[in-house]
């Protein structure tokens, strides 16, 4: 018995392996072809459908080329069809398989040849078409700025029945006089206004550059570097708010929400948005002149007074008014609530304070004591103490338990417009500007400021009833007056256009903003967020940022 020679068995199966590994990598390489083929296939399906697209909406006189070239192509197919079909049958091959073979291979082929051609024709319609009207479009932009606004002359001077000008100026131009384009139809107008917006943009860059300089050059520390308490408004204002149709009086900040209110001499109030400049509301209600307003400390509450002798309670969050206070006989001047919030405090012309409970509506006390006009009325911080101005010259304390006049503050050479009590931050800045800082002269208030038209500003010990110091150099009336909240500043406006801001340690004016066109009449510092907001003659409101 024959036996097969050692390592027979090894060879035969690496033989066998060796075959299965080829046949493996053979049909490996016939899918790749298969699907190599596929898609070519595939992209021709899409040339022919690009092809037979461009030719349907394609003008004839474009596609003439393609079309000949569709002809010389589909011949060259038949004659190769022909001759592969010869050459199959002296093969012995199936002639119809030869035929659609070739006939597939051939229409695909030249359907990619067929598409490039038209991608060219494409490229060549907008070289030759398109560019040029597009070049011509640019130019007329660029270089038609002289008849463009020759054009939009001529419309402004028609729409103004400027016939004769409009004759002159054609003949001079040497152009004829049509009925105008459309497209230049108030073309000047809105020219002129998108000028003074530019303009206005850029005095408002120049205004924010020259204060960044004017910083820079005296060593300031920049806004990241300041701490709150050194925050001041500083120009230019970030909103200016029209609506009133004449001047407004008196502007305060909501003590919640992102609003402020505002009452004018045409008997209206409205509230606006201090973050967006949004008008609100306009709250109606009064027939005279709206002369002072003021919220509670919620914020639910807002009191106005005006010249028609009454005082009004509405509900900010509905915006009706809930209650009408009558018992005045002359203009009210001034209003505001006691921290507490149950009772109102109102200043008359008919030279008198009343205490209004609000549950009621009852006036449940009368100050009387001043022989003119009061102007102002404010509560103290705590609550027990009134301050009230007017056209007597006089400054006078009442304690509001009592009724009592504590103190008649008597230094103003003219009327005093107005009075604002300082806060607890204010006290070590005033002791600081004490001469030495000595301790005996370590004040602890409580401290009133004044304004009056005598043009000076002071700043009162009311415990002691002495004028700490006097702040003189606004050119005409202080209207109103501001603590800054954090008690290093004192912010006052004036008749003379100006907003300044006061070192009160260091007793003189450390910034002078011009804020307004007309009189300025009011101003406020919100609490918590970093703004100022002006009022003016001018009928505008402006919110400047603080930094």
């Amino acid at each position: 018995m024959k036996t097969a020679p050692r390592g027979s068995e090894k060879f035969t199966s690496t033989k066998s392996a060796r075959n299965k590994s080829n046949r493996g990598s053979s049909r490996k390489s016939s899918s790749y072809c298969v699907k190599l083929f596929l898609y070519f296939v595939a992209f021709a399906v899409l040339c022919a459908v690009f092809v037979f697209a461009s030719l349907l909406f394609l003008p004839s006189e474009k596609t003439q080329g393609v079309k000949d070239q569709l002809r010389v192509i589909i011949n060259s197919t038949m004659k190769f069809v022909n001759e592969i079909a010869t050459s199959g049958a002296a093969l012995h091959v199936n002639e119809t398989f030869l035929k659609i073979g070739a006939a597939l291979l051939m229409f695909l082929t030249f359907t990619v040849d067929v598409a490039f051609s038209l991608i060219l024709l494409y490229i060549h319609i907008f070289i030759k078409c398109v560019l040029p009207e597009t070049i011509a479009a640019i130019s007329d932009a660029v270089f038609s700025f002289g008849p463009a606004v020759h054009r939009a002359i001529i419309d402004y001077l028609k729409t103004n029945g400027f016939s004769e000008a409009v004759e002159a100026f054609c003949r001079e131009l040497d152009i004829p006089v049509d009925d105008g384009d459309k497209k230049f139809s108030g073309l000047l107008e809105k020219k002129w206004v998108s000028v003074i917006r530019l303009q206005k943009k850029v005095i408002d860059l120049e205004a924010k550059l020259s204060e960044t300089e004017k910083e820079y050059i005296l060593g300031a520390p920049t806004r990241d570097k300041r701490s709150p308490t050194e925050w001041i408004p500083r120009p230019p204002e970030k909103y200016t708010l029209s609506g009133h149709r004449a001047s407004v009086v008196r502007v305060v900040f909501h003590p919640v929400f992102s609003l402020i209110a505002t009452c004018s001499e045409d008997a209206t109030i409205k509230i606006w948005d201090f973050e967006t400049g949004d008008f609100e509301k306009t709250l109606k209600g009064h027939t005279d002149c709206v002369q002072d307003i003021a919220f509670d400390h919620t914020g639910k509450l807002l009191a106005s007074c005006s010249a028609d002798m009454s005082v009004k309670l509405w509900d900010f969050q509905t915006y009706d008014c809930i209650r009408t206070l009558n018992g005045h006989d002359h203009n009210v001047s001034s209003v505001a609530f006691l921290p507490s919030g149950d009772f109102l405090v109102s200043a008359s012309r008919d030279k008198t304070i009343k205490l209004w409970e609000l549950s009621t509506g009852y006036c449940v006390k009368t100050f009387t004591g001043h022989r003119e006009w009061v102007r102002m009325v404010r509560v103290s911080p705590d609550g027990s103490l009134l301050a009230s101005c007017g056209n007597d010259q006089t400054v006078r304390v009442w304690a509001v338990a009592t009724k009592e006049c504590k103190a008649e503050l008597r230094d103003h050479d003219h009327v005093v417009e107005c009075v604002c009590w300082a806060n607890d931050s204010v006290i070590p800045h005033i002791n600081e500007g004490t001469a030495n800082g000595a301790a005996a002269l370590q004040r602890q208030g409580p401290f009133l400021a004044s304004g009056s038209r005598d043009k000076t500003i002071k700043v009162w010990d009311v415990s002691i009833g002495v004028c700490l110091f006097t702040l003189s150099d606004h050119d005409n009336w202080i209207r109103c007056l501001r603590f800054h909240p954090r008690g290093k500043y004192l912010l006052s406006v004036s008749d003379d256009k100006t907003m300044r801001i006061w070192s009160i340690a260091g007793r003189r004016c450390q910034k002078t903003i011009e804020a307004h066109n007309h009189f300025v009449t009011s101003l406020d510092f919100h609490e918590t967020a970093p703004y100022v907001v002006t009022s003016s003659v001018d009928q505008s409101v402006k919110v400047w940022e603080c930094r």
